[in-house]
């Protein structure tokens, strides 16, 4: 297994920079967390860090000297978990999010019903029943509600595990009174057995399947110009979370269109595997050097709190009758692991629930023995890890596992959280803990579930109000070199020193002295990659 390493040259005394910032709060997240005045950039490299004084000399003629005027210059946001072409493709969905009521709901579908021609698909995502008054009746949304119309629809919540479906929608997908719950998945019923509309986990892909792949995937307008949001919002490399190979050919296609800036790295779900190993795919990838690759290998082991389907070791607090949904049991992980260790492969595994996750690190460690490997050699990751135990943790650290932790999701699901798991919640959403023990972690933002606005991620982590809110010190490194490692790309991005490629971005103010609640209030004002300014602000 080979990683990529730039090799760097020192440059020549006599050199010229193509760029230098000066007169700034340079966050250079490297090892000391040091900070600096000024930077040179040559080419698609950083030149030199230092102070005003060392950078100015390597001002010439051609140089373009930007006055930062004490605002912060730091390494670009790195994603480290994101759906982004399902952000892109929303244009061709209902946005549910702002959702309060069933009549809201019903509401914005009539509205997409009228403007959908005859045969088409009627897709909404983004709702979710802690927020809508009608969950106070103890009611999950129905197919009943959504048969107004003869054209299939289906509604995916916020989470991603679940959705509802229309009648027309579950006749299409096959999907009635005598249909068998899929294996990890399940067919919500009423009590004669009829299903009530509501899918949880694979018990979705019946109805996915059926639905044209142009009604899924986002056009390049609409890619093109979610990368000019990301740009703006400081964005530099994301992660699609789960792809499919249709996936990799529109990223595919979009550079070579030369309508992507962004860094693309790939999590290919787990039903890639055999591609992988046909084509000889490892950790990581290149298809287009530098811009596009494939990481590893996305795993599910289990659900959502917010649908009770992540996968407790006890049964939820608020829904006894339940402990979640295990997706893959040890063995089929073990195999699963093994098949991608062999080939040099990182696996990245959704888990959220205790037992999900003792789940995951127990295969992890049966995989490596099985190969007589040590833990650590793929940079295996743990997607969320959202209920947890010191246990847990320090088994975490001791097979060197990446926590793949995401900024809003201690925010958004403070209203039910503890409810669902009562006094499991102490150790919820444990990000300090989780740092302070010594497990590595990485950050992102697993939009559209959340903002996939980094400082609003940011502010959101820093101001929790629980002995697990961080630093903003630890919070920008998660979004930067942090992600970078997860990301197989450490060596050469996500920290501002000399010989790194020229991802940067400048702010509208200096982020280590601002409020940490007035933090998402900062606008990027610049936005670099490769050495190339690809955003400023008007």
């Amino acid at each position: 297994m080979k990683q990529i390493v730039l090799q760097f040259i020192p440059f020549g005394h006599t050199e010229k920079a193509d760029v230098v910032f000066l007169h700034g709060v340079v966050i250079t997240v490297n090892d000391r967390f040091r900070i600096e005045e000024a930077v040179a950039i040559k080419g698609n490299r950083i030149m030199k860090v230092g102070s005003d004084r060392e950078i100015r000399r390597l001002v010439g003629p051609g140089t373009k000297v930007i006055n930062l005027k004490g605002r912060a210059l730091m390494p670009g946001f790195e994603d480290a978990h994101i759906h982004f072409l399902s952000l892109a493709s929303f244009e061709n969905q209902i946005d549910l999010s702002e959702a309060n009521s069933i009549d809201d709901l019903i509401t914005m579908v009539r509205e997409r019903d009228a403007v959908t021609p005859e045969g088409s698909w009627i897709l909404g995502r983004g709702w979710d029943q802690e927020k809508m008054k009608w969950n106070r009746e103890y009611r999950w949304p129905t197919k009943e509600d959504l048969n107004f119309t003869d054209k299939p629809v289906l509604l995916i919540r916020v989470c991603g595990h679940i959705a509802v479906a229309n009648s027309k929608a579950l006749e299409i997908a096959g999907i009635s009174k005598n249909t068998q719950d899929p294996e990890g998945g399940v067919i919500d019923r009423y009590p004669d057995g009829e299903p009530t509309g509501v899918l949880r986990e694979k018990a979705i892909e019946p109805v996915t399947l059926k639905i044209p792949i142009k009604a899924l995937k986002p056009s390049m307008h609409d890619l093109h110009a979610m990368t000019k949001k990301a740009l703006s919002k400081g964005i530099t490399c994301i992660e699609e979370a789960g792809a499919d190979l249709d996936d990799l050919e529109i990223y595919r296609n979009a550079f070579s269109k030369s309508m992507m800036d962004l860094r693309v790295n790939l999590l290919l779900n787990s039903e890639f595997l055999d591609f992988c190993i046909e084509n000889n795919i490892i950790s990581p990838y290149n298809i287009v050097k530098e811009r596009l690759r494939i990481c590893g290998i996305k795993f599910y082991a289990d659900g959502s709190l917010g649908g009770r389907t992540a996968a407790l070791r006890e049964p939820y607090s608020d829904d006894p009758s339940t402990r979640g949904v295990l997706l893959m049991d040890v063995q089929q992980l073990t195999e699963a692991f093994t098949k991608a260790h062999n080939l040099c492969l990182q696996c990245c595994t959704h888990a959220i629930g205790d037992r999900a996750i003792k789940t995951v690190l127990e295969a992890n460690e049966r995989s490596h023995r099985l190969l007589n490997l040590n833990t650590g050699t793929f940079r295996d990751r743990v997607e969320h890890c959202q209920i947890m135990d010191e246990e847990l943790i320090n088994t975490m650290k001791e097979q060197d596992m990446i926590a793949s932790i995401q900024f809003s999701f201690a925010a958004s699901d403070s209203p039910w959280a503890e409810e669902r798991v009562g006094e499991r919640i102490k150790m919820a959403y444990a990000w300090r803990t989780l740092i302070e023990m010594g497990v590595k972690c990485c950050g992102g933002t697993d939009a559209p579930v959340e903002t996939f606005v980094p400082l609003e991620g940011i502010e959101n982590i820093v101001t929790r109000k629980d002995y697990q809110v961080l630093t903003i010190e630890q919070a920008i490194k998660l979004y930067t070199i942090d992600s970078a490692y997860a990301q197989w790309q450490d060596s050469y991005l996500g920290s501002i020193e000399e010989g790194k490629l020229a991802d940067l971005i400048v702010l509208s103010d200096n982020i280590l002295a601002v409020e940490p609640a007035r933090i998402s209030e900062l606008m990027v004002d610049l936005t670099m990659i490769d050495g190339k300014i690809v955003y400023e602000r008007e």
